[in-house]
Order: C-alpha cells, then structure tokens, then sequence
C-alpha cells in the first residue's frame, strides 16, 4: 500500500505541466528591459511590422531566452499572402 502511494505521487510529479520551464512560459511575465524605437522595420515570413515610434518591452527570460515582447506606440502590421507578395505594400 505504502509503494503504490508513492508510485501515485511520483506519477503526479512527473505529469503533464510539471516541467519547470513549461510552468515559467505560462507564467511569463514581463522583464526588466525596453527599448524606444523610431520608424523599426521588421520582417518575418508573410509578415512586415512597421513599428513608427514607441516602446518595446522584452518578456522575462525562461532558461536564459527571452521569447517574446510588447510594443506600445503607433504601428502597423501588413500580412502578405505568397500571391499578393507583388503587391506595393508587400514590397516597401
């Protein structure tokens, strides 16, 4: 009875979102650094973000990476589809 107790609450240990780097990501929170930007230009895949003046804030690091940010000011974000990717907006 004594072993199957402790199977039990080895099992719930290990279980899902156990995984201290899991539980730091749901958790996430903002981090100490931010950064002021004017007229920042970034592109990802089908993505431009146009970030014309205002600040970025860096999510708290999980295991030394920082995996995400808020900006706060005036922007835009342009989603290019591979078919429109001729297109002006697309291309400037």
């Amino acid at each position: 009875m004594v072993l199957l107790g402790a199977l039990s609450v080895a099992q719930a240990q290990s279980g899902p979102g156990t995984d201290a780097s899991y539980a730091a990501l749901r958790t996430l929170g903002l981090g100490n650094e931010a950064v002021s930007v004017t007229n920042l230009e970034l592109n990802r895949d089908a993505g431009k973000f146009l970030l014309k003046s205002g600040t970025v804030c860096f999510a708290a690091a999980v295991n030394g990476k920082v995996t995400g940010a808020v900006f706060t000011g005036d922007g835009t974000f342009v989603l290019c589809h591979r078919r429109n990717r001729s297109a002006r907006v697309c291309n400037t």
